[in-house]
């Protein structure tokens, strides 16, 4: 009975072994007890989120509550005072604020968990239909409490199976649902637990469900019931079916599940993924109805596994201050001892005086009065630990958070920031690492098809008009084509949008995709490239995921499980291959050409491992087979048929991604019909394996997805979210270190990278990523860890954490694989370049690529190096990163750096990473709620994070560091005076202040202007906070809240309390008489010294202000007002002990004498040291606050004393190579490049554009000056390429010029490809050193400058090795270079070229060194000469063992000194 209760309590325990579950047969002796009762036990589907109950809701919130030690220690007051030797008022009454605290405190918790407990019982008590007069052999109805009861008792009665009814659908509640049930759903149902689906209103057996609450995607997805269950269709059905079902226990997977449907012996088994199954949280759609079994309940359904526990934040400045009352704490309990010492002392001493002290009681020893005064010191300097401080900081933070939310420039499209975690407003005020999901996030999410490549040829697409509708391309001009809106950032328009709007996520209209050539080469007839065209769009058109449907209008609408789907199949139908259905066996589609019907033979699924997907039809008409494919370039090139030419698409996909696009591949292959029906009987049994079903199937598919025909490849367009850019630039200057997680290739996130302006030109890449090929990846990535790591020779941490590294095993290379082209586009990237360092790395700092199989080995092997060699770059790039990852990279930073982290993210994805972090950010965006759910703080573009963090975080951590150290502050001043009071009365912890002074102290006296530093304070603008990010910084060093200054506070309130105890002490202690024939009293002198340190507190505090508003004027002057209002109206009162003292304290001069006296000398070192600081030392927010206080209006976004950017941005043109070989004109600037080309926004505050020749020499300079990246797999560093950034003309925005691949000569280009082709590596650990000369960017400014900077600036040098024989390889800049390449140049015809070029310049250099290697380089710059003849850079590698360059080129001979130089 105690078991069943435990299990009945705890809603039974998760099955950790694979489960049984039998459907119409009775159950193996083996799952049976004795009684034969099932042993197999499984949870309730009954979901518990609250933390309480009606009877543990008291003891459990007390024992919550009093875990603070604050509480304790006035829990502990609170008794005392019931015990007659330490009362000083009424108990109840001392207790009283201790109650109502604690009292609001629970209610709080109760009135939330209230709110939980409804959330649950409407969930659990939702209905669901299942098969009644039906026995499921499953589970036992006496397994409940109330079941073993009802059995105990006899008020069970047992329903033999003959006197059930005929089986029938009836409602049962979501938490009555057991294991093994059969339940059937209707459209639009939430899905109560996870169950197979054995049948389905569709004729194919499909169903559409909407996982948004398990994933977080709101795209419909199709799923499919059990071939052999699908006639299943009555209750009758499901009553005469017999089978059992073998499953895996329950996991947290959402992508793979295996599960048997075993029959009988005579009939095969019947494998079962997540394809053919519905998981609880999700919702019918589209369907009409479902027949499922249920498989797992409660705990054990994905959705509850995949929820975790909520993690529980707490601020740091809370945590923090524990540290604070701990001092407090010991204040106090030295004060304590030292009036418990102090009474023995004294009392001893009068003691003995025997009759001389008549005032002591003789029954009394001194050691019991000691402990009394010990005890009775608690209650009376009980303030200094103020019990209103945890109560204030609640209401303070609960203001914040309204502030963020009322916050109109942070509203988008009715959608506002809204604060989910309010105690975590200052930790946003701190935050110095963010780590930010790219898809989303960065970026809008709304994939737009932008180009493509087909047969070796882009189509970029017709240009398309804003304001104008342009043709469709498919049918006439009648359709329109809209293009997105641009939106603006300025105050008015979000306004305006926050009032209008009342829509969330509102999707922005795209644009149509249409290219005139592409038409025409589609209509141009029977041709081999038309031919690839319709593969190619028929590719689109069927192989995906998506489905159609038709809203009431009639208009089809694709939902497809991912953006990019949707894009191709959009694409494909503006080009006119629209895909118009889908069911089990077949895919209809619309061509130019007519309907087309594809028999649908095979799916081989997306998934993270495979990076492809495929799918197998039967051709309508001829009836052959094949298999369209489409997946990542590094996938597909490596399952080309040999011999294929590949590379021309290899640069088009370079292209594409340097603009920031991302790329996918496509292939098709015909196969054989025979060798088909050997592979599909592979594959279905790979398909019902029960044990390692996953890589069976993998295996199977490989070996078909070989051989494959590249048709080309596709670039969509992710658009950067508004503001991206200017927001990711502030936040560096503000000295936020970004990282960027993303599961996108490297290329396409070092583009976003450049386009988001977390890396610039002037840093140095450094790229860690898989091992080369042939190679372990363990070693190659070891090698280039150590190679990163040398350039950080002078880092202590980097060099102690190299020096402790675990060496991998060394590993013979298994073989030499087949080159792909991904190895080139690697090197034209420049992650795997040959080029190497040229004199020196860039001043601009690191910045860290690294990709997700080299992060998983990092993270489990070397985690020390990783840490402390990102954490030095100015800005890290994790691409092809699972969430788990991303959640172990913030945990490594979180626990490695002790440092305050943030995490914005916006899908599913991303809440492992956001519920790691410090503080977790959800955006509002395309992929659902499930990131918003799991935030602290929800917003709706990722531009507001800099208002969030610079104004609301700022401000939050400055106004409560202030608030906290300033009540700490005002309630030791009062207690310091009680204090000093025991050296005068015997150490009898009498008060010198009338007790309700002493209770009113905090509730009226003193507490609003620390509550107007907490709601109102500022020390800028919010204006200049976001103009001046480097203040930001203030909070990032933690330098307002220490314990430096808390200590500081605490000694200003120590000697400020011995000023207002002393002064009116000398002033009373000789009793003179006043006006009144009285001699002043205790009570006179303590109300004196109580208005004094009222008075003295509220100024100080205010003193402490850094703005005066009306309503901290209210709050000083209110305060003090308070107190002389109640001084003069509580003597009026004859219950008062200071009855008729109105007249006598406020009618002398010798009040008011102190009252003045005591400002003047309490304030005196304060403002002495404050004048002294901002005068000679001041820190940058008293500067700021100077500039602000003499022009309120001033711009400090062009002001170059405090935006360095600014200066960096002015680079005077004598400092640029061309501009030192002439006069320098002083009025030309040139300008750092920002690169925007992927987001509609013109950069704003740009100064003037320079003219054209200074753009001339803007652009050579960046052509040397680049951005510079380190490969680490070779172990060199070398200019960044793929990134020619301009300017404009005309505008202040920068734009990137990519490098366009133009034609060669065809021979000298198959040859290159035969060699590239070769099997020889590509790359080894050594490889030869190239040096390009200077005067490929030293040239003179001429007429003809633009037509030199339109052609490629930098072009890849290819090496290929061979054991026999030296092999050349060249890398042409033009066309005419390639055509003079099969000429015989010999350095006579170079010298020649040199007099023949009127002011054009040619040198060659030749060496033969003893290795046997010759290089060449060619560089020819001719003035009023095409753009074509650029540079040739040729090499010969001759057979040798050593792999050194020895390069020498003779300067230009306009240098006077005709030096050398290495490049």
């Amino acid at each position: 009975m105690t078991n069943l209760l435990a299990h009945c309590w705890n809603g039974g325990r998760t099955q950790t072994s694979e489960r049984f579950i039998y459907v119409n047969k009775p159950l193996p002796t083996n799952f049976t007890d004795s009684n034969g009762r099932p042993t197999q036990k499984f949870v309730s589907n009954k979901v518990t989120t609250s933390k309480y109950t009606l009877f543990t809701f008291i003891p459990k919130n007390l024992y919550e509550q009093f875990r603070r030690v604050a509480n304790f220690f006035f829990l502990l007051i609170a008794v005392l005072q019931f015990f007659p030797e330490f009362v000083t008022i009424y108990p109840l009454v001392a207790a009283l604020p201790m109650i109502i605290i604690t009292s609001i405190t629970a209610f709080k918790d109760g009135f939330e968990d209230f709110k939980r407990h409804v959330t649950d019982k409407t969930l659990n008590n939702r209905t669901t239909q299942t098969l009644g007069n039906w026995k499921n052999v499953n589970s036992d109805s006496s397994e409940t409490l109330f079941g073993s009861i009802k059995k105990c008792f006899g008020l069970g009665k047992t329903v033999s199976d003959g006197e059930r009814g005929s089986p029938e659908w009836k409602d049962t509640l979501w938490k009555d649902v057991q294991v093994g049930d059969f339940l059937r759903l209707k459209d639009g149902d939430f899905i109560p637990a996870d169950l197979i689906i054995l049948s389905t209103s569709d004729s194919n057996s499909l169903c559409y469900v909407e996982t948004k609450n398990l994933d977080g995607e709101t795209n419909l997805k199709i799923r499919q019931a059990v071939p052999e269950t699908c006639d299943l269709q009555t209750p009758k059905d499901c009553a005469e079916i017999k089978f059992h079902v073998k499953c895996e226990a329950p996991k947290a997977d959402l992508i793979n599940h295996n599960a048997t449907l075993i029959w009988s012996a005579e009939r095969d088994e019947t494998p079962i993924n997540l394809n053919t199954m519905l998981l609880r949280g999700c919702v019918l759609k589209n369907t009409e109805w479902v027949i499922g079994l249920v498989i797992f309940t409660g705990k054990d359904t994905k959705l509850a596994l995949n929820s975790g526990e909520t993690p529980s934040k707490r601020s740091q400045i809370e945590k923090q201050m524990n540290i604070q009352v701990l001092v407090n704490l010991i204040i106090v309990a030295i004060m304590c001892i030292v009036c418990a010492i102090g009474t023995k002392v004294w009392e001893q001493y009068y003691a003995d005086r025997g009759d001389a002290a008549p005032f002591l009681a003789k029954e009394n020893s001194s050691s019991r009065e000691a402990v009394i005064s010990f005890w009775n010191g608690l209650i009376t300097f009980q303030n200094i630990v103020p019990i209103s401080l945890y109560l204030s900081i609640e209401f303070i933070k609960s203001v914040q958070a309204y502030f963020i939310y009322a916050d109109d420039e942070m509203t988008y499209q009715g959608t506002s920031t809204i604060p989910k975690n309010w105690n975590l407003s200052d930790d946003l005020g701190q935050v110095e690492y963010i780590f930010s999901d790219k898809t989303g996030t960065l970026t809008k999410n709304v994939m737009e098809f932008r180009k493509c490549s087909i047969n070796d040829k882009i189509y970029a697409g017709d240009p398309i008009d804003d304001s104008q509708s342009t043709a469709d391309p498919v049918s006439s001009s009648s359709s329109q084509v809209h293009s997105e809106p641009s939106s603006t950032d300025n105050s008015t328009n979000k306004k305006r949008d926050s009032k209008n709007s009342k829509k969330i996520n509102k999707k922005p209209e795209t644009r149509h995709f249409g290219d005139k050539n592409l038409i025409a080469d589609l209509n141009s007839g029977h041709s081999e490239h038309t031919s690839m065209i319709n593969e190619f769009f028929t590719l689109l058109a069927i192989c995906h995921t998506v489905l159609v449907t038709t809203n009431k209008e009639g208009e089809q609408q694709y939902k497809a499980q991912s953006p990019d789907e949707a894009a191709l199949v959009k694409a494909a139908k503006d080009v006119g291959y629209t895909f118009k259905a889908r069911d089990t066996n077949s895919i209809t589609i619309v061509t130019p050409d007519g309907e087309k019907q594809f028999e649908l033979l095979n799916v081989l699924e997306f998934n993270s491992t495979r990076k492809r997907m495929s799918i197998i039809v039967r051709e309508p008409q001829s009836g052959k087979i094949k298999l369209y494919c489409k997946g990542a370039d590094s996938i597909i090139f490596d399952r080309l048929k040999l011999g294929q030419d590949y590379m021309v698409t290899g640069e088009h996909l370079q292209e594409f991604a340097n603009e920031g696009l991302r790329t996918l591949c496509l292939a098709v292959r015909d196969i054989d019909a025979s060798y088909y029906e050997e592979w599909n009987a592979d594959y279905k049994e790979a398909i019902v394996a029960t044990t390692n079903r996953d890589s069976r199937v993998a295996v199977v598919s490989d070996r078909i997805e070989r051989d494959l025909v590249l048709l080309g490849a596709t670039a969509i367009e992710d658009r950067l979210q508004d503001g991206v850019p200017e927001c990711i630039a502030t936040l560096k200057r503000a000295g936020i270190k970004i990282w960027v997680l993303t599961g996108d290739k490297l290329e396409t996130a070092i583009s976003i990278g450049f386009a988001t302006c977390l890396l610039n030109h002037d840093m140095n890449l450094l790229v860690i990523r898989e091992g080369s090929r042939g190679r372990p990846n363990d070693i190659g990535i070891y090698e280039q860890l150590r190679s990163a790591a040398e350039f950080f020779k002078d880092d202590p941490e980097i060099q102690k954490a190299l020096e402790e590294m675990e060496v991998p095993a060394s590993t013979e290379s298994t073989g030499t694989p087949r080159p792909s082209l991904s190895n080139f586009r690697s090197m034209s990237m420049g992650a795997d370049s040959l080029f190497s360092m040229p004199t020196s790395p860039r001043n601009g700092g690191y910045a860290l690529v690294i990709d997700g199989v080299a992060l998983k080995h990092a993270l489990e092997k070397w985690r020390p190096l990783l840490l402390n060699l990102a954490c030095k770059c100015k800005g890290v790039i994790c691409c092809r990163v699972s969430p788990l990852q991303k959640a172990e990279v913030v945990n490594l930073v979180k626990h490695g750096k002790d440092v305050l982290t943030c995490a914005i993210g916006d899908g599913a994805n991303d809440v492992s990473m956001i519920q790691a972090a410090h503080v977790g950010i959800g955006v509002v965006g395309e992929e659902g709620l499930q990131a918003v759910m799991s935030s602290d703080y929800a917003i709706a573009q990722f531009r507001f994070l800099t208002r969030l963090l610079l104004v609301h975080g700022h401000y939050a951590y400055i106004r409560n560091s202030s608030m906290i150290v300033n009540f700490f502050y005002k309630n030791m001043i009062g207690v310091g005076v009680l204090f000093w009071f025991q050296f005068f009365c015997g150490y009898t912890t009498t008060t010198i202040f009338e007790f309700t002074y002493i209770l009113f102290w905090n509730l009226f006296f003193t507490s609003t202007p620390v509550f107007a530093i907490g709601i109102f304070d500022r020390d800028v603008p919010d204006r200049v906070a976001v103009q001046v990010p480097e203040l930001y910084r203030w909070g990032m060093e933690e330098r307002s809240f220490t314990l430096a200054r808390f200590i500081m506070y605490m000694l200003d309130s120590i000697y400020q309390s011995l000023v207002c105890f002393f002064v009116p002490y000398f002033a009373y202690r000789l009793g003179s008489v006043n006006t009144y024939g009285r001699q002043p009293d205790l009570l006179e002198m303590g109300t004196t010294m109580a208005v004094a340190c009222v008075t003295q507190a509220n100024l100080f505090v205010g003193f402490n202000f850094k703005n005066w508003t009306v309503v901290h004027h209210i709050a000083v002057w209110g305060s003090i007002a308070l107190m002389y209002v109640y001084v003069a109206i509580y003597t009026l009162l004859p219950i008062s002990l200071v009855y008729g003292y109105d007249l006598v304290v406020y009618g002398g001069a010798t009040f008011w004498a102190c009252i003045a006296l005591i400002i003047v000398i309490a304030f005196l070192p304060r403002y002495v040291y404050r004048y002294y600081q901002r005068t000679y030392y001041p820190r940058d927010v008293d500067i700021i606050r100077e500039m602000v206080k003499k022009s309120p209006n001033h711009d400090f976004t062009h002001d170059e004393r405090v935006n360095p950017t600014l200066k960096m941005s002015r680079i005077p043109t004598s400092d640029t190579i061309i501009s030192s070989q002439r006069p320098p004109q002083s009025d030309s600037t040139t300008f750092t490049p920002r690169p925007s080309f992927t987001t509609d926004r013109t950069m704003q505050n740009q100064s003037r554009t320079p003219d054209s020749a200074m753009q001339s020499e803007f652009l050579v300079q960046e052509l040397q000056e680049g951005c510079i990246m380190a490969n680490m797999q070779t172990g060199e560093v070398i200019p960044m390429r793929g990134y020619a950034f301009a300017q404009e003309a005309g505008t202040g925005r920068m734009i990137m010029g990519t490098l366009r691949r133009r034609k060669t000569n065809p021979a000298l280009a198959t040859a290159a490809r035969k060699n590239m082709a070769k099997p020889s590596p590509l790359r080894r650990n050594s490889l030869p050193t190239v040096r390009a000369s200077k005067d490929m960017t030293n040239v003179r400014a001429s007429s003809d400058m633009s037509d030199l900077l339109d052609g490629e600036k930098i072009r890849m040098v290819t090496f290929t090795e061979s054991a026999t024989s030296s092999t050349t390889a060249t890398a042409y800049s033009s066309r005419r270079q390639s055509e003079l390449a099969s000429e015989s140049i010999t350095l006579e015809q170079l010298s020649g070229a040199q007099s023949e070029t009127a002011g054009g310049t040619e040198r060659s250099g030749v060496v033969n060194n003893n290795n046997g290697i010759e290089a060449r380089v060619l560089n020819r710059v001719v003035e009023n000469v095409s753009s074509e003849d650029n540079v040739l850079i040729e090499v010969v590698d001759s057979t040798s063992n050593d792999d050194s360059v020895s390069s020498r080129t003779i300067d230009d001979v306009n240098n006077a000194d005709n030096r050398e130089s290495d490049v």
